[in-house]
């Protein structure tokens, strides 16, 4: 990919904290530094590129038990990231002696602590009759925001304050935890949440700078853009209308990294799918089939006009053997609680003596419509941008990226597919800040997407 503009960072320090509490300053012995975001990731990543002159990969040591923290911002921005990771493996060592000063560099990779906690914790207790958001709070809480897990002779807090930002869920559930670790039990939750807004329930629990969410991809779609970006140089940017385009905001140039894949499309279900659900109290059985085209099916997107198929597609007449599922639920309008046969055998008085009947999973009412929506974001509109560094960007956020037809004719001056003017919004759904030291360049490669047009497909006379 091309680099954009770059900015200058600023970087106030990065701090490796070793197993006996021991810090150090290793600013300077820093090449490089990336971080990483992803909506569809529960934690955060990164690595550091490093030239050690003072050989504190033996003497500190570093054995992958270290924290480190970085703190930076953008050039002319007032907000500062502060970033706290956990070290998971050193790879390509290279060892040299220059003018006889022998020196090692080597990439510390790097994750959230906790994916570190995650993975040495069980989960053994059972939630009944809960809303999805408050269980996944209440693992949160318990396993990441009071976590009693510290490090060194100091016993110094290994996590930091995990703030979780919760979009309420509808319904109830009964979860019962056989030694699952929390980020699994939490995306069974996911999975589980019905949304009483959106009819794809497209639930993700991701982390960025802020902290953890609980979020709909829905709702993310829906807010305001944060930022216009322009494809080209600012004179043939100016095309666009009559704004003034800041340097930051041009991109030297776009990957369409997917566009579309139909077989992977219908194997995933976005065309069409079924999901059968098996009844065994009510012995009942049923068939629910979506068809993406069909008139009546509604997506959430970022300023979608249309779908990613004409009316007339082949796609139009299919009857859902693409994509099946198969589930047991209750496939009634009532609770199994009201139905005169079943009441006693579920609930005695006050007390449940059935937790799992008592409140079952309402996952087959909507999982249609998430399978096809997953299946849209990832064989959609999908483009990499490489963007001046803008540490204000997090994963979530929608952009205006507007992207100029590719033709001598001025008639349409932006891409007709991707949208004009305020119809050119995308979602990121991945993000990474790059800083490296030797040319001084900071960039933001995001990913973008979009699961729908942004014009109406038209017959072209």
């Amino acid at each position: 990919m091309s680099q954009a503009i770059s900015k200058t960072i600023d970087i106030d320090q990065i701090i490796l904290t070793n197993f006996e509490s021991k810090s150090l300053d290793i600013t300077n012995l820093v090449l490089e530094f990336s971080i990483f975001e992803n909506l569809f990731s529960h934690y955060l990543s990164g690595y550091l590129v490093m030239d050690d002159t003072n050989g504190i990969l033996e003497r500190l040591p570093i054995i992958g038990e270290e924290l480190i923290e970085i703190s930076f911002k953008s050039a002319g921005e007032s907000r500062r990231l502060k970033y706290k990771f956990a070290s998971y493996k050193i790879e390509d060592v290279k060892s040299s002696a220059l003018n006889a000063q022998p020196k090692s560099m080597f990439i510390i990779n790097l994750v959230s602590p906790e994916a570190i906690v995650n993975n040495t914790s069980s989960v053994d207790k059972s939630y009944v009759g809960l809303p999805a958001s408050y269980i996944v709070k209440a693992i949160h809480d318990e396993y990441f925001l009071k976590s009693d897990r510290t490090y060194s002779s100091e016993n110094k807090s290994f996590l930091g304050q995990t703030v979780l930002e919760v979009e309420e869920t509808e319904g109830k559930l009964t979860i019962v935890s056989p030694f699952s670790t929390p980020f699994d039990l939490i995306q069974y939750c996911v999975k589980h949440s019905r949304s009483a807004k959106y009819p794809e329930s497209d639930f993700v629990y991701y982390q960025d700078v802020s902290g953890f969410h609980l979020k709909t991809i829905s709702s993310l779609m829906e807010q305001e853009a944060v930022e216009d970006y322009y494809l080209g140089e600012a004179t043939e940017a100016s095309k666009f209308g009559e704004v003034e385009i800041k340097d930051y905001q041009l991109v030297a140039q776009v990957n369409r990294v997917k566009n579309f894949d139909v077989l992977k499309r219908q194997y995933n279900g976005m065309y069409d799918n079924t999901v059968s659900v098996i009844d065994p109290l009510l012995k009942r059985y049923q068939d629910l089939s979506l068809n993406y085209l069909d008139d009546k099916v509604k997506f959430t997107g970022p300023n979608v006009k249309s779908k990613l198929n004409t009316k007339d597609s082949i796609h139009g007449k299919a009857t859902g053997s693409s994509h099946s599922r198969y589930l047991t639920a209750s496939i009634s309008s009532k609770t199994y609680s009201d139905v005169s046969y079943l009441k006693d055998k579920i609930f005695y008085g006050q007390n449940v003596k059935d937790t799992v009947s008592a409140y079952p999973s309402p996952r087959y009412k909507y999982l249609n419509n998430r399978i096809s929506k997953m299946s849209q974001l990832q064989e959609g509109l999908k483009l990499h941008l490489a963007l001046p560094g803008n540490s204000q960007l997090k994963v979530g956020q929608n952009i205006n990226f507007h992207f100029p037809q590719n033709s001598s004719d001025n008639e349409d001056r932006e891409n007709i597919l991707f949208g004009n003017g305020d119809m050119s919004k995308f979602i990121i759904t991945s993000l990474n800040h790059v800083f490296n030291v030797g040319n001084s360049s900071y960039y933001t490669n995001v990913e973008i997407v979009k699961n729908g047009f942004g014009s109406n497909i038209e017959r072209r006379k």
